[in-house]
């Protein structure tokens, strides 16, 4: 077998995998049928806990992956499925009174952690943007946009660049900023700038603002210089 054949059929093997066991999975097995969204909690025995909490940054990358699946491979399974996961991300993630996603909602989409850390904040703009880039959704793309201006408003320090973590649900900086108790409480982590660049770029893909650039490049400096 030449080299190029077996790119090709490392190619095909992986395309197998991702559309017979990997989306199916997903939108099979892991689908809230009853609520929507994605169940909460499966055992690796394959036991649905549907009780259990729903967190913001699963039901982004959900989003994400099925909207990018439809975009790339074009089987309107995967539409269907990026269209059901941004409604429910929508109305229950997103925050109807200060704007931004929640941490974690519980198992009937209502607020469960109201922190508006930006590493959420980030995946929900990812996430978003990445709906409209493959759907043409302009509600999802104004919903991506409002987001970042908000964490562009409380959270982009202009004094010293990057962005800090972690806010109340009405956007009040916390002294507490960790992810779970074994992370460090710092105010600037690499993680979150990582993701956050990651967004932006992303957004930027869909919406070409002039600021948004300028943001972007601050990030990439930040990463490259300082990170």
């Amino acid at each position: 077998m030449s080299a190029e054949q077996a790119l090709e059929a490392l190619r095909a093997g992986m395309r197998e995998e991702l559309t017979q066991r990997i989306l199916p999975f997903w939108i099979e097995r892991a689908h809230d049928r009853r609520r929507g969204g994605t169940i909460g909690f499966i055992s690796e025995d394959g036991q649905a806990d549907l009780a259990a909490p729903k967190g913001a940054i699963l039901h982004a990358r959900v989003l994400w992956t099925h909207s990018a699946a439809f975009r790339a491979l074009g089987d309107v399974a995967y539409r269907v499925a990026a269209d059901q996961s941004v409604v429910h991300f929508v109305a229950h993630f997103v925050d109807p009174t200060y704007g931004g996603v929640f941490w974690t909602v519980d198992a009937e989409g209502r607020p469960l952690d109201d922190r508006k850390h930006v590493y959420a904040q980030a995946f929900a703009i990812y996430a978003l943007a990445e709906h409209h880039r493959a759907t043409g959704d302009a509600h999802s793309l104004r919903s991506a946009i409002a987001i970042h201006r908000l964490v562009e408003a409380h959270a982009h320090d202009a004094v010293h660049g990057g962005y800090e973590e972690a806010f109340a649900r009405d956007w009040t900086l916390l002294d507490d900023v960790r992810l779970s108790d074994v992370d460090l409480n710092e105010r600037k982590s690499m993680n979150t700038h990582l993701h956050l660049l990651e967004a932006y770029t992303t957004l930027y893909t869909a919406w070409p603002d002039a600021r948004l650039a300028e943001r972007l490049r601050e990030l990439v400096e930040l990463v490259l210089d300082r990170m």
